[in-house]
């Protein structure tokens, strides 16, 4: 599977003794992005749009939850797109 280049940092653990983990997206078919154009174009395509889903939710979020919402949001969007969330290796 190929990276695309996100990474996304974990959300802010609850306990202050959890270590925090780097997360980052994967295509869930398997596919690489690297060697095909149309998938490249795809993934700038679902990046942006799940980046304005992120802005959109910003605006109304309570500030107690943001950090949590924001962070579901968003992988929520990715992973309605093909994309799965692992930690980083």
């Amino acid at each position: 599977m190929f990276r695309i280049g996100l990474a996304i940092a974990a959300i802010a653990p609850l306990a202050a003794c959890v270590p925090s983990t780097t997360l980052v997206m994967y295509r869930a078919d398997g596919k690489t992005i690297g060697s095909n154009p149309a998938l490249s174009q795809q993934a700038q395509q679902d990046l942006t749009v799940c980046r304005g889903e992120f802005s959109k939710a910003q605006l109304t979020a309570p500030v107690i939850y943001a950090t949590q919402l924001m962070t579901d949001v968003y992988v929520g969007c990715m992973a309605r797109r093909g994309y799965v969330l692992t930690p980083k290796q």
